[in-house]
């Protein structure tokens, strides 16, 4: 068992900083509109029903997508397919689940409200 692969560290890593950011997000969310903290997108900052929405739906499913790569960490301490490889496949990872996280926030948004007028 290597646990100095990226395929260990990397998604163990972000996804325990997914999970606290997500947690911390959900118990103190941002109650008003800014550029600073919580779930900011155009669609999420259209109005203040979206927008107090968005900050729990997003960070219930950081905790998740933060656990779920905690979990992949497993994948690099029973595989090595080279440090090249296991960066790239460990990068994909993390990229994935930002990508999961906003299109799943954003059709929640869209669900709960409709689209957004353009």
């Amino acid at each position: 068992m290597d646990y100095s692969s990226p395929l260990f560290i990397t998604p163990l890593a972000t996804g325990v900083v997914f999970a606290l950011v997500g947690l911390y997000q959900l118990i103190w969310p941002p109650t008003k509109i800014n550029d600073f903290y919580g779930y900011r997108t155009q669609n999420s900052r259209s109005s203040q029903e979206r927008w107090d929405f968005a900050q729990p739906y997003s960070a219930r499913l950081m905790i998740k997508l933060g656990l779920l790569l905690s979990c992949s960490s497993i994948m690099g301490l029973v595989w090595d397919p080279g440090t090249i490889y296991s960066t790239l496949i460990s990068v994909g990872l993390l990229l994935v689940a930002v990508w999961q996280m906003h299109l799943r926030t954003e059709s929640g948004i869209n669900e709960a409200f409709g689209p957004m007028d353009q």
